[in-house]
């Protein structure tokens, strides 16, 4: 079940488009793999370059908004918030905020994610914020890359209750902008962190 849901891509360039859902998850025996509900989606790229996006799932694991390829934030503004319940704590049913398989491109404007359960704002990719103000509110991971973060620009806070603020499993470079990161966390989890198990690290370098 999708709010808003496109084969091809999401443009928004002005105006307001908001779409929610309250579905949960099945089985998709053709693609081997689990469709979560989503209150926007997209098979192909999410940009905005003005205007406002708005998606809410609150359905088991579902997805506030969702793209199967890259989100590119020009400007505009963005929410995204999943308050559905995290099914096995496993990746394909768990509930997100903002999810992109593709890269997670920031240049302006305002993105405000949260999940109830699970990662505010992740990409199966990397992410770049070179301008505008990102928030992001989660009992997991508030803002997760699965590859390199870089931050160059803007306002960038993560705030989690259960796990990392800010994690990047590639290289996470500071090169610039405002970064605010809070986890109230216990044992391992931290405010900022880069996969140094995987041999990656942390590059402060401005801002």
């Amino acid at each position: 079940k999708k709010g808003v849901n496109s084969d091809a891509f999401v443009y928004v360039a002005g105006g307001t488009l908001a779409g929610s859902a309250s579905g949960g998850y099945v089985y998709d025996s053709s693609d081997a793999d689990y469709k979560a509900a989503a209150g926007i989606s997209a098979d192909g790229y999410i940009t905005v370059t003005n205007g406002t996006l708005t998606g809410s799932c609150s359905g088991a694991g579902g997805k506030g908004i969702n793209s199967n390829f890259v989100v590119n934030i020009k400007g505009g503004s963005v929410t995204a918030t999943a308050t559905g319940s995290d099914t096995n704590n496993t990746v394909d049913k768990a509930p997100k905020g903002l999810k992109c398989d593709g890269d997670l491109i920031v240049e302006g404007g305002t993105v405000t994610a949260k999940s109830s359960n699970h990662e505010g704002m992740e990409t199966k990719s990397t992410m770049t914020v070179t301008g505008g103000v990102v928030w992001s509110y989660s009992k997991d991971d508030a803002i997760n890359s699965a590859s390199t973060m870089t931050i160059s620009g803007g306002y960038v806070g993560g705030y989690s209750s259960g796990n990392d603020a800010i994690d990047s499993n590639g290289n996470l470079y500071i090169n610039g902008g405002n970064v605010f990161a809070y986890s109230h966390a216990s044992g391992a989890e931290v405010a900022i962190d880069a996969n140094t198990e995987g041999g990656y690290k942390l590059y402060v370098q401005g801002g």
